[in-house]
């Protein structure tokens, strides 16, 4: 990956994994990056492992959905 001149990496569907994620971290010298939920997880946690740059991807989406369900539930028959 550094070789081939990425100044960044974007593994996938580790964000809930501490443990593979510090390794991940650690095994390279360029910024790891992350998706995250902004509810269900906790920025400060991807910033104690050392993540790079945090994206929402398709988990804010999910996350606004939950939300206009449980705003729209009482409307619901």
């Amino acid at each position: 990956m550094e070789q081939a001149g990425a100044d960044s990496l974007y593994p996938v569907r580790i964000q809930d994994d501490d443990d593979l994620l510090a390794a991940v971290i650690d095994a390279v010298s360029i910024p790891v990056n992350s998706t995250a939920h902004p509810v269900k997880h906790d920025l400060e946690r991807f910033r104690r492992l050392g993540v790079g740059r945090i994206t929402y991807g398709p988990l804010l989406q999910l996350a606004m959905t939950d939300a206009m369900k449980n705003m729209l539930r009482p409307w619901t028959p």
